[in-house]
């Protein structure tokens, strides 16, 4: 089944105290303007005119990995992505993915103000689901009882949340098996076949079956 996303950029910001957020889906292009960090957090309501005259906008320390990520025009705080931002990179197999990046404003007199600014990168479904091998052979004895399970390798998808492994579906849906998971916070599942009927080893040998 293809899933088509339709992903509207915009940089919705919330402002507490001198902390601003962001959201942003991930993946966008390098240069995606993202928001200005001296009208989101009011700088104009602290500052005084001569102030906002000389103010210079930086990142607090550019030791922090996450500030690579982002670029800020010095004179008018316009915020932008520099890199292209894969959420499963920075945030793997978590839900919430949040990076925080300092912004100091200063002026030329005495005005200095550090500014928070959390950015919330926004899963998109870029990954699909993969097995490492594409076929298994599975050893069953006829005797064995209903309900019987044999684990199996699941699938491992990097996206999170809606856009990871859902469901498993076996096919044919008519036979003796069926198919049950458990899915791990690492994006990796624990899948079972369990057996539903007796089998027969008399009336057939063998199950060709497909795990989706």
């Amino acid at each position: 089944m293809n899933l088509w996303m339709f992903v509207i950029a915009f940089p919705l910001h919330l402002v507490f105290g001198q902390i601003v957020e962001y959201r942003l889906p991930e993946e966008k292009a390098p240069n995606t303007y993202i928001g200005n960090v001296a009208q989101d957090s009011n700088i104009s309501q602290l500052a005084q005119p001569e102030d906002l005259k000389t103010m210079e906008y930086r990142f607090l320390s550019q030791s922090n990995p996450y500030a690579e990520l982002f670029s800020i025009h010095e004179t008018d705080a316009a915020l932008y992505t520099a890199k292209q931002i894969d959420r499963e990179t920075v945030c793997k197999f978590d839900d919430n993915c949040i990076l925080r990046v300092d912004v100091i404003a200063k002026s030329k007199g005495n005005f200095y103000q550090k500014i928070q600014l959390n950015l919330q990168i926004l899963d998109i479904n870029d990954n699909s689901p993969t097995f490492s091998r594409g076929s298994i052979d599975v050893e069953l004895s006829e005797a064995s009882s209903v309900g019987t399970s044999v684990q199996i390798e699941g699938a491992i998808d990097a996206d999170t949340g809606t856009y990871s492994v859902q469901n498993y579906v076996i096919s044919p849906s008519d036979g003796p098996f069926d198919v049950h998971f458990q899915k791990n916070v690492d994006g990796s599942s624990i899948v079972k076949l369990v057996l539903r009927e007796s089998l027969n080893r008399e009336e057939r040998e063998y199950y060709l079956i497909q795990v989706t």
